[in-house]
């Protein structure tokens, strides 16, 4: 790669990562969510959605109880009480770099996230 486009990407770079941060994302990982599974966070997201356990149940193809099962898990991994505390927590955090490439809405913003060439 050029080192002027080397330059022009660490300039982008640092320009979104301020303006997420002005947006109140942290590009930081949580530590809390990396401990959590794959469908434990597939859980947590959706919960921090204001997804029912029977809703998220359905779209994952688990029963509820499995849900509940999940959401006590991810409650003690986290030290959090409630929905709306793991909420709080999923929305100032970065996904892991897991997650699948594509755009999602998020409050009214489109974030994109790509695949990385190696």
């Amino acid at each position: 790669m050029p080192p002027s486009t080397r330059r022009d990407l660490t300039t982008l770079a640092n320009h979104v990562s301020v303006r997420l941060a002005h947006l109140g994302f942290n590009a930081t990982p949580d530590p809390g969510l990396a401990q959590l599974t794959r469908r434990q966070l597939e859980v947590a997201q959706h919960a921090a959605r204001a997804r029912t356990a029977g809703q998220i149940g359905k779209l994952l193809g688990i029963s509820e109880n499995t849900v509940k099962k999940h959401l006590k898990d991810i409650y003690a991994r986290l030290t959090v009480a409630n929905r709306a505390e793991l909420a709080a927590r999923m929305r100032h955090h970065a996904p892991r770099e897991t997650a699948a490439a594509g755009v999602s809405w998020v409050r009214g913003f489109a974030v994109t996230r790509a695949k990385l060439a190696s």
